[in-house]
């Protein structure tokens, strides 16, 4: 028998330390593979429906068990990983690369 040091759960990989990254690491490739086929898919879909996609198929991968693996992360920068990943979907959706801060602008709206 060979000893592992993380374990998948529930699609959550838990290792011994409780850190998270592997886990993080997990998603953020999955999300990015998602991601360029949206970029594709943008073009021949509305506002509206992009949304919806992203919402469905990349927030559900994105956010599913976070209440176990978001809430302790220890560090900043596991953090804005995910959320740099957040709002290039956002950004996707609306269809603005230039500023973040219109995205951000138009969310709170």
């Amino acid at each position: 028998m060979v000893r592992s040091w993380k374990s998948k759960v529930l699609g959550v990989i838990l290792d011994a330390k409780l850190n998270w990254k592997e886990h993080i690491k997990f998603i953020l490739s999955r999300v990015k593979g998602l991601q360029q086929g949206l970029r594709i898919l943008r073009k021949k879909l509305n506002m509206k429906e992009t949304v919806c996609l992203i919402t469905s198929r990349v927030m559900s991968v994105l956010y599913y068990g976070c209440q176990a693996w978001l809430t302790p992360i220890r560090t900043e920068s596991e953090l804005k990983k995910v959320e740099s990943c957040h709002f290039r979907m956002l950004r996707i959706a609306i269809r603005d690369y230039k500023q973040r801060i219109i995205v951000e602008i138009r969310c709170l709206k």
